[in-house]
């Protein structure tokens, strides 16, 4: 339907592969359709009626099922509607394919550009610990693991889902609300406000 109704006039028919659904970056159509149709299936003020202050990928998995859309799209909601800071990556192969950082999170330095550069999956993360499968409640690590300028006492909660359907790797980062990982300000890139706009 939100191909439809958004896409109408742009093309003649649709034809969604399973590459297409995995390719969440902004503009592009399946990202549009999946945008009206969270805000079609997934109303707002239920939506957050059925979070608590731990949200894990087992209580993203229960929304899931309660509007009928895949988890991706539950968890994508949830990343936009959230004041956690928190980050949805999906990779495959080591690689990220994207990522979406929640405003708090973005604030935070929390985030990683995923369409200007080729984003690794950093050594000691869970995500890349091939004989866990499933962490979908989470372990604490460092968040230096997967933010290198992350306070020494900083953790992140790393939860993790694959997918051996789509072969990629869901991972969720969700990190304290006032926990900055920006580099030293001498760092940052401030050439002719290219930082500022990459906030």
């Amino acid at each position: 339907m939100g191909h439809y109704i958004l896409h109408r006039l742009k093309r003649d028919e649709f034809k969604c592969s399973s590459d297409d659904m995995l390719s969440w970056e902004e503009k592009n159509i399946e990202a549009e359709a999946d945008l009206f149709a969270s805000f079609l299936l997934m109303p707002l003020n239920d939506f957050r009626n059925q979070l608590t202050t731990s949200v894990d990928f087992e209580l993203l998995r229960h929304c899931a099922i309660r509007y009928d859309v895949s988890l991706t799209a539950t968890a994508l909601k949830w990343i936009q509607c959230t004041e956690e800071s928190a980050v949805l990556i999906l990779s495959r192969d080591g690689f990220m394919k994207w990522a979406f950082s929640s405003a708090t999170a973005r604030r935070n330095g929390a985030f990683f550009r995923t369409r200007q550069a080729t984003v690794g999956i950093p050594p000691g993360s869970l995500a890349t610990a091939s004989s866990i499968a499933h962490g979908r409640h989470g372990v604490e690590l460092p968040a230096s693991v997967w933010f290198a300028h992350a306070d020494r006492s900083a953790s992140v909660r790393e939860m993790k889902i694959q997918s051996e359907k789509y072969e990629y790797t869901m991972t969720l980062l969700c990190l304290a609300r006032n926990a900055s990982v920006w580099p030293p300000f001498s760092d940052r890139e401030d050439e002719s406000g290219r930082w500022n706009r990459d906030r």
